[in-house]
């Protein structure tokens, strides 16, 4: 039964029948916007598979094989990835293995035929193409090969889409182009002839000179990965979990990171309200006992007045706060805690890019760059146990919180998809140093403001202390110390520099990727080197940030004195004080 309806101006039609899935049709005529397709199947952005090509010609013995890479290869990892199936290869025998190999999976995973519509078998009329029962969705173009990439695009616009080319021919070469022009992953069936088989044979023999145009085009641009004729379904379904980023570990490798960085967030909170308070409160209770000593010595109180008692009260409670809150700093060390979680967090992220840089291509060594992850995190958790990190427990990341977690990676980056060179460039390298650049002016601002607030206070001092008011003069000191202290908490300057750094080299390594050719961009060995040496900046800014901090952390340890005492024993002269204040 069908049932027509419009939606934004393209028929959509229900077509129904015994024991098969409803499957929604459009009409696609010439020209049509993709997104307008997509609106009125009612389909949105998901992780994409794109299959392309044919099954013209196969053997009995590989179109055996290839029904169980699709059903236990593709649609298998369609299913765990909850991906939607683009089916553009127009063939009636690979259409049919397809939409079986879904119905097997028993996922109701979405199946989107695209295919001519002139050959298409009408409800009411005879054609050449039948369509499969088991797609839940049909496009019924009049230009396959314009709308297919589109179609792709809008539903991959969060996760960059993964092709699939099985045999193929003259129209799969100019779809296959539009989709290495868009730099997608394209995964190879080695083995099942035409397009596929002679690119694969292109880029293992690494031709210099291609005659054809097109096809020297895609072995130069195209990010390919050739899936050998000996693989098994379930490393062709690994394969492609791979390329889509949505592998169990990969979301695991997120978790960790999510559990870190939330931890080190709030350690590192903690750590500055205390630092905060332990400066206010002691700048206070200095002004208080000033203020104290001050009113004795011009008479105007005696021990036993009520004045006298509250101040005096007053100071001593400041004075046992600051002492507490020093022992709190050191007893439980919070910040040594934020320093070494914030570590581990950065080095998870690092290693999570190295991943989904694919250095090691091919299904066949898909389970040796997991089992290498799965190796590194075992490791970072067990290192992470032998510091002060391990004294207490770490608060879980929400199940239902986002991964990865809101402001864990650049503008744009799903943080699962595959990352090639330009992508690698844009949201590690570029966003690395656009950070670099815009933390060394944030805090080169900071510490020009409060040097310049330092040097008010210690002119102020001088011209107090010329005037003899001996209390301001001591206050102003004191400001000056508390915000010396700060300086020294921070330590801006040094982030300063080190940020800097890190900006200059980040740069070196942009300029140096730019200026290869694209014969150099392309060979392996140059997205290699982008990436070691992008982490190896970012790791060795961690590594002095990490000793930095912990070095300041020692020294304010050592240089938490106790607090002053409530009575001082003599009153400095003005020119004690100012010769303090300098200092």
């Amino acid at each position: 039964m069908t049932t027509p309806r419009s939606s934004q101006g393209l028929k959509v039609a229900v077509l129904r029948a015994p024991h098969v899935r409803a499957s929604k049709t459009v009409r696609a005529p010439r020209g049509v916007a993709p997104g307008q397709v997509l609106r009125a199947l009612g389909l949105g952005p998901a992780p994409t598979l794109v299959l392309l090509g044919g099954t013209s010609g196969l053997s009995p013995a590989l179109d055996e094989r290839l029904c169980r890479l699709v059903s236990q290869g593709i649609a298998r990892a369609a299913a765990a990835c909850g991906a939607v199936l683009l089916d553009g290869m127009g063939s009636q025998g690979l259409m049919a293995l397809l939409g079986q190999g879904v119905e097997d999976r028993g996922a109701g995973t979405t199946l989107v035929g695209v295919v001519p519509a002139e050959r298409v078998v009408h409800p009411d009329g005879d054609g050449r193409l039948r369509l499969d029962p088991h797609h839940s969705h049909f496009v019924l173009a009049d230009d396959v090969s314009a709308l297919l990439p589109g179609l792709a695009e809008h539903l991959g616009a969060r996760v960059p889409p993964v092709v699939v080319v099985v045999q193929g021919d003259e129209a799969t070469r100019h779809e296959l182009l539009q989709v290495v022009r868009r730099g997608w992953q394209v995964v190879l069936l080695q083995g099942s002839g035409g397009l596929a088989d002679q690119l694969a044979g292109l880029l293992r023999e690494r031709a210099d000179a291609i005659e054809d145009p097109l096809l020297a085009e895609l072995v130069a641009e195209g990010d390919f990965t050739c899936f050998p004729p000996e693989g098994r379904a379930p490393e062709l379904g690994r394969l492609l979990e791979h390329c889509l980023g949505q592998g169990e570990l990969l979301r695991v490798a997120w978790s960790r990171f999510a559990l870190y960085d939330a931890n080190a967030k709030r350690q590192q909170a903690t750590f500055d309200a205390l630092q905060r308070w332990i400066l206010l409160l002691g700048f206070m209770s200095t002004v208080l006992a000033l203020f104290k000593s001050s009113l004795v010595g011009m008479g105007g109180a005696v021990r036993g007045d009520a004045m006298n008692t509250l101040l005096h009260t007053v100071v001593v409670t400041l004075t046992a706060a600051v002492t507490a809150l020093v022992a709190a700093v050191s007893r439980f060390k919070v910040g040594n805690r934020w320093v070494q979680l914030r570590a581990s967090a950065e080095m998870v992220k690092g290693e999570l890019y190295r991943y989904r840089c694919r250095l090691l291509q091919g299904a066949d060594v898909a389970a040796t760059r997991e089992a290498r992850l799965a190796s590194w995190l075992r490791s970072s958790s067990q290192q992470l146990l032998e510091t002060d990190a391990s004294l207490s427990a770490l608060r879980p990341y929400p199940d239902d919180a986002p991964l990865p977690p809101p402001r864990g990676v650049a503008a744009g980056d799903d943080g699962f998809s595959a990352l090639t060179p330009s992508r690698y460039l844009k949201l590690r390298l570029e966003d690395q140093l656009a950070f670099y650049r815009s933390s060394a002016r944030r805090c080169s601002a900071e510490s020009t403001r409060l040097q310049c607030v330092t040097l008010i206070f210690g002119a102020a001092s001088t011209v107090l202390a010329a005037l003899q008011l001996e209390q301001p003069v001591a206050i102003a000191s004191a400001l000056v110390l508390a915000i010396g202290g700060y300086l020294g908490q921070r330590q801006l300057d040094a982030l300063v520099m080190k940020h800097n750094r890190a900006a200059t080299e980040l740069d070196c390594l942009s300029d140096w990727w730019r200026g290869l050719s694209a014969e150099e961009r392309k060979d392996p060995r140059s997205f290699t080197a982008l990436v070691s040496g992008t982490e190896l900046v970012l790791q060795g800014e961690l590594t002095g940030w990490v000793q930095q901090m912990r070095d300041v952390l020692n020294r304010l340890q050592a240089q938490q004195a106790p607090p002053p005492r409530t009575e001082p024993q003599h009153r400095p002269t003005p020119e004690a004080q100012v010769r303090g204040a300098s200092a």
